[in-house]
């Protein structure tokens, strides 16, 4: 099992999702992060609002800066890092391929 971002095209009834990690790291690493380091936007069960989206992404950012800035393995790291990158990247395209879609589900 993975946690997502995911969206709904209303219109067509698809759902799409962009990975934010597996289970496992997300459960052991990033809800540490997210307590850590009082992130409110992100998160297992979330709605993700457009309006918020510069906040989001810098929370995305604090996940990364705690990784890299405490002990777990390389693999984990580099992993995290690798799934932020891509959120990083995407996430503004994903929100607005789809006209009028205000808000996303993480979890």
């Amino acid at each position: 099992m993975s946690v997502s971002i995911g969206r709904l095209d209303k219109k067509t009834e698809k759902y799409d999702e962009l990975v934010v990690s597996n289970q496992r790291i997300f459960k052991s690493i990033w809800e540490k992060a997210i307590n850590e380091r009082h992130l409110r936007l992100i998160g297992c069960c979330k709605i993700l609002h457009k309006k918020d989206m510069k906040q989001i992404l810098w929370e995305f950012e604090q996940v990364k800066d705690y990784v890299l800035c405490n002990d777990f393995s390389i693999n984990d790291k580099e992993y995290i890092v690798s799934r932020i990158d891509e959120i990083v990247d995407r996430l503004d395209e994903f929100w607005n391929e789809i006209p009028g879609i205000e808000e996303l589900d993480m979890g």
